[in-house]
């Protein structure tokens, strides 16, 4: 499936906004139609604190511009993670260590490569071969989130669900 042109030309805007502000490593990952919560993915590295100030305002400008409602943006970014969902997009601007940390990159690109992998029925995605995250992976991923970052979790899955409803 491909991205509206609408979407498309907003990411353009923000990824040479991103290299305007000199972020690095600036990564769009197309996910739509993998997954319900959103059709794109862009992700970069800010090399200090202003950068993600800078990127908060600066990014959030030209979604509102293009017509996108900046939805769950997060209001401290003091961690080093700045995340800004815009329902079709969602933009992650990292610190180098925390982008490390929680490898993002990994999870894109992992849900990238299923888009490659033929059908299986789902009661194949059940046994131990499947692909999925279990129980015991997810709990051991929401462990090393600081209880802040927990709760940005969750509220960007309860807003999901209601809109889903």
């Amino acid at each position: 499936m491909a991205i509206i042109p609408e979407l498309q030309e907003l990411i353009t805007q923000l990824t040479e906004e991103c290299e305007r502000l000199t972020m690095e490593d600036i990564q769009v990952y197309d996910v739509k139609g993998l997954t319900s919560l959103t059709d794109a993915v862009i992700i970069a590295t800010a090399t200090h604190g202003l950068q993600l100030d800078a990127a908060r305002r600066s990014l959030s400008v030209l979604a509102k511009q293009a017509g996108y409602m900046v939805q769950n943006r997060t209001e401290d970014y003091s961690e080093g993670w700045l995340v800004l969902d815009c329902s079709d997009l969602v933009i992650h601007v990292f610190i180098e260590e925390k982008r490390d940390l929680y490898d993002i990159d990994s999870i894109m690109n992992a849900l990238l490569h299923s888009r490659s992998l033929p059908s299986q029925p789902e009661e194949d995605l059940d046994g131990e071969d499947g692909e999925e995250l279990s129980e015991q992976d997810l709990e051991e991923i929401l462990d090393q989130l600081t209880e802040e970052e927990t709760q940005e979790f969750i509220k960007i899955l309860e807003t999901e669900e209601d809109k889903n409803k």
